[in-house]
């Protein structure tokens, strides 16, 4: 049996990339579709790339009629007065 490494197509994505047969835009574009919305904000904030939300810590649901101002677009202006 042939062991394969557990992040193979990771990695065969990103050498892909660094060989120029797939743009990089592209394949963010393709990895960033295939993921849910939640699962970008976690990877944004984890990377320090998003605040966590003023009104619910960064736990947005993405049903409006459930959804913190944050999500539905600072309605009261909260991150404005920041």
């Amino acid at each position: 049996m042939k062991f394969k490494h557990p992040r193979q197509y990771t990695i065969k994505l990103l050498e892909m990339v660094d060989e120029g047969a797939i743009d990089p835009r592209k394949a963010l574009e393709l990895c960033l579709c295939y993921m849910g919305d939640r699962e970008v904000a976690d990877m944004m904030r984890t990377e320090q790339y998003l605040e966590d939300c003023y009104y619910c810590g960064g736990d947005c649901s993405s049903f409006e009629d459930h959804a913190c101002d944050g999500y539905l677009g600072d309605l009261d202006n909260q991150y404005r007065a920041a």
